[in-house]
């Protein structure tokens, strides 16, 4: 399970005494946990698409700070974000290369008899079924509005 090697992480980070990868780690398992508790309440329990999901949207959050961190010049502050957005990233699958996609937005499409950008919606929702969290959707999202242009 994806926790229990963050867990173990956290514990091999702690005894080489990382200071970073300690904060990051433990940030993660805390926004782990939280799910866990949002989903016993709901009756659930916690799954590896779950901990995908947090770890997902850690970067994603990561990303975002970088922009702004970026647009406000403080390039110190947008290289942290990126450094713990790398970091993150080394616990989630590896992402699917762009001509894959590109091939299953193709195959996507073809079931459209003329798309247009109101079937926008539709397509992403089929393409991202298909790849499962191997691609951001913000790829997806490109590849799909090129061909729809």
């Amino acid at each position: 399970m994806i926790l229990d090697t963050l867990n173990a992480s956290l514990k091999e980070a702690m005894v080489e005494r990382d200071k970073f990868k300690t904060s990051v780690l433990r940030m993660l398992i805390a926004a782990v946990h939280n799910k866990e508790i949002e989903k016993k309440g709901k009756g659930q329990q916690l799954t590896d698409d779950d901990v995908l999901d947090v770890l997902r949207k850690e970067v994603k959050k990561r990303k975002e700070a970088s922009i702004m961190y970026q647009a406000a010049e403080r390039q110190e502050s947008a290289d942290a974000e990126e450094t713990e957005l790398q970091f993150i990233e080394t616990f989630l699958p590896a992402q699917m290369p762009s001509d894959e996609i590109e091939k299953i937005v193709v195959e996507a499409l073809k079931e459209f008899s003329s798309p247009t950008q109101k079937d926008f919606g539709a397509i992403m929702k089929k393409v991202m079924a298909k790849v499962a969290g191997q691609a951001d959707g913000s790829v997806v999202s490109e590849v799909i509005k090129k061909h729809l242009s």
